[in-house]
């Protein structure tokens, strides 16, 4: 995992797995025990040998990776008794670090939002905060959530909300976490400054064979 790669210059790239939603490197053990979680965090792609599209690869090198992952999952470092398993321990050994990590979520840093996690999560998209989309995300928020029941509200969800304020990178991640795209997507994102390269990222997305 993130949890095995202390140098990622040093995996082998054959065997290299990447969780798209979460953004990060994956030894062949942790990539086991990811898929094992299922869900979001089961959703992985071979480095080497999987088809890959240039606008995830672009969004991973340029906005995700091991560290900036760790800056969210390991936020308080590993309490008492635990440590990120070296490279070469035991399966085990890893796979208990990654359920302790995203099943237990328990090296999250206390939460910080005032709001419950999904209404964090859409406030955070319309703020332009990939960081704190991440940390919304990380404690459960619901990327599709809209908020019907306030007169005032637009029923948009966090996707309407990040094409909107114009964040490809955060369009990438809400994409590769199950975001539901339509097309007041695409209009929100054609009248940003940023547009052609979110509806790049969009159209993309719709062919449904990279993403």
């Amino acid at each position: 995992d993130d949890a095995a790669i202390q140098d990622e210059r040093a995996v082998n790239l054959i065997s290299t797995q990447v969780s798209t939603s979460v953004g990060v490197a994956l030894c062949a053990d942790c990539a086991a025990a990811h898929r094992r979680l299922g869900g979001d965090f089961g959703r992985l792609r071979a480095l080497s040998l999987d088809a890959w599209s240039p606008l995830v690869l672009d969004y991973l090198l340029q906005s995700a990776g091991n560290e900036r992952a760790r800056e969210v999952w390991e936020a308080v470092g590993p309490p008492t008794g635990w440590s990120r398993p070296a490279p070469d321990a035991p399966a085990h050994v890893k796979e208990q670090w990654v359920v302790a990590k995203y099943a237990w979520r328990g090296f999250l840093a206390e939460n910080v939002f005032e709001e419950e996690p999904s209404r964090a999560l859409k406030a955070a998209a319309a703020s332009g905060s990939l960081r704190d989309v991440v940390a919304a995300k990380a404690r459960g928020g619901d990327p599709n959530w809209r908020d019907e029941g306030l007169d005032d509200d637009d029923g948009r969800t966090a996707l309407h909300a990040a094409a909107a304020a114009g964040r490809a990178d955060v369009v990438a991640f809400l994409l590769l976490n199950g975001a539901v795209l339509d097309d007041e997507v695409h209009a929100l994102a054609a009248a940003t400054a940023k547009g052609v390269e979110i509806s790049r990222i969009l159209l993309e997305y719709d062919q449904g064979e990279l993403w």
